[in-house]
């Protein structure tokens, strides 16, 4: 039986004059109907250069394929003309992005943005499309789902948003998915959800999913094999049982044994409040007919109080849409709130952005999704410069050199400071985030996701940095993350969000979790 999808030598090159940069080389891959194949490594290895070329969505004006063919249906994709693209797209192929902000539309709403699926491909109007769209909606697990229809990406949760992907993708029931990291911005128990769906999924339908995670643990559990690429060429394909129990490449047992390891940094000897936040409330209001008037209210944050000393690092865990986003934007006066928050003794409510520009170089931040916060028309170094001149206290020499250094630090070649942001994979924004926050030597770091989209081993550099950075300037983190490995090994206290009040905090939320909500949630991330 001849495969679904089938990837002959294919290679992809770079234009960068001559001679000519190739990104990857000769990779060979078959996927058979019905079946789940894993794609890992590390970021900028290939892997979704690879899945986009299968659909012909990479930018034909900066790469082209020096040889290779991809077969779908036994038909060449690298030849297929536009119209035949166009029928295939989002109908027999499904693609779940890995950054869902620049993947939605801002000016439309959910409920749009999935019934033009239906309409393109199926012809199906509005009124029709309107109980098909809520069930899917239900189906990927948004809560609310009626009322969320009618909101727009940018109200919604990194999680939510990566949900909404999901079923867009999978709305029209195609032969093969495309997953690209698709439970990056999922907390642990949403994520073993949507992983069971599109296992269930891909039985019902005889689907076949190309998986693509650095996420080994996640792999493992839901691919039949596996193949792992390094540097742009596929060094390891086996099934899973193999590839977890006998790794032949010395690459796949290095990605094996990573793992989140070790204990937060030693705390200073003098304890020093340098945050508070007390009794901070976000209350988003929904609005209805002519008049618009508040018939209701979202609430995001519901009175969270919170007291971090100098040096230390606060872990915010919670399922997607719990408020922790919500909350420390609140904090750096990016959301309007109720409540008061003070920073070394001083109100930071009423401010005036003035009044704020000088604090800005004391808090940073670090957002869950970088490419929607780094500008598309900025290099690197001009996006990690921006905060140094913004606050005018060093010479242009004196800022090239700081970006230089911050680059290597965070593990980016200064050498590739000149390029834009697409340019670079999801991880390699990731760092470019990072740097531009550090680079400005903050005293409050505040670090939404900011491992989510790196690879395990990229995970613990970056863990290792922050934690370095922090025992070296005494720094202080908000972390937010999902993954409670990753939190276990940086944090000093925990916070556990739900529903957007606080409902556990403490030293020992690891060790002796009181809710059953925060037993569930360790219980599931430690299972994988």
């Amino acid at each position: 039986m001849s495969a679904l999808i089938s990837i002959r030598k294919m290679s992809i090159a770079l234009r960068h004059g001559e001679p000519q940069h190739s990104l990857v080389n000769q990779v060979s891959l078959d996927i058979d109907a019905g079946e789940i194949v894993g794609l890992v490594g590390e970021s900028g290895s290939g892997k979704s250069l690879t899945a986009l070329s299968i659909l012909q969505l990479l930018p034909i004006e900066q790469m082209y394929y020096p040889e290779g063919e991809i077969l779908f249906n036994g038909n060449d994709m690298l030849k297929a003309n536009t119209a035949t693209l166009r029928a295939i797209r989002g109908s027999e192929i499904g693609c779940i992005f890995q950054e869902p902000m620049t993947s939605l539309n801002p000016l439309q709403t959910v409920e749009k943005q999935l019934a033009e699926s239906l309409f393109l491909h199926r012809g199906w109007s509005k009124e029709k499309s309107r109980t098909h769209v809520l069930d899917w909606l239900k189906r990927v697990g948004l809560r609310e789902a009626e009322k969320k229809m009618q909101a727009y990406p940018h109200q919604l949760s990194g999680g939510e948003r990566q949900r909404v992907m999901i079923a867009m993708a999978l709305i029209n029931e195609p032969k093969l998915l495309i997953a690209d990291e698709p439970t990056t911005a999922l907390d642990v128990t949403v994520q073993a959800q949507i992983l069971e769906l599109i296992k269930q999924l891909q039985r019902e339908l005889n689907m076949a999913v190309l998986f693509i995670s650095h996420d080994l643990g996640v792999v493992k559990s839901i691919a039949e094999r596996v193949a792992v690429m390094k540097n742009g060429q596929l060094v390891e394909t086996a099934n899973t049982e193999v590839i977890f129990a006998n790794p032949q490449h010395e690459y796949t047992r290095i990605l094996l044994a990573a793992e989140p390891k070790g204990e937060p940094v030693s705390l200073p000897d003098v304890d020093e409040t340098i945050l508070t936040a007390e009794q901070v409330r976000v209350w988003f209001p929904i609005k209805k007919g002519v008049l618009r008037r508040t018939v209701d209210h979202v609430k995001a944050v519901s009175d969270v109080s919170i007291s971090v000393n100098k040096g230390h690092t606060l872990g915010i865990v919670g399922e997607s849409g719990s408020g922790k986003s919500t909350f420390i934007k609140a904090i750096l006066g990016l959301e309007k709130y109720q409540g008061n928050v003070s920073l070394s003794g001083r109100s930071l409510n009423g401010l005036s952005s003035t009044q704020w520009q000088p604090l800005r170089k004391k808090m940073q931040i670090v957002f869950q999704d970088p490419y929607g916060s780094l500008s598309p028309r900025m290099t690197v170094e001009q996006i990690i410069a921006e905060g140094l001149e913004v606050h005018g206290d060093r010479s242009k020499a004196e800022r090239e050199t700081a970006v230089v250094d911050i680059m290597r630090e965070v593990g980016l070649d200064p050498a590739i400071r000149h390029r834009y942001p697409n340019e670079f994979s999801g991880g390699q924004r990731q760092r470019v985030a990072i740097a531009r926050a550090m680079v400005l030597q903050p005293e409050i770091v505040l670090l939404d996701e900011p491992t989510s989209s790196l690879d395990r081993t990229v995970q613990f550099q970056i863990i290792d940095l922050l934690k370095r950075l922090q025992q070296q300037y005494q720094l202080t983190y908000l972390f937010i993350s999902h993954d409670l490995k990753v939190v276990k090994s940086l944090a000093h206290e925990v916070i556990v969000m739900k529903d957007g009040i606080v409902v556990e905090q403490g030293r020992s939320v690891f060790e002796e979790p009181k809710t059953d909500y925060t037993r569930r949630l360790i219980e599931t991330a430690f299972a994988v």
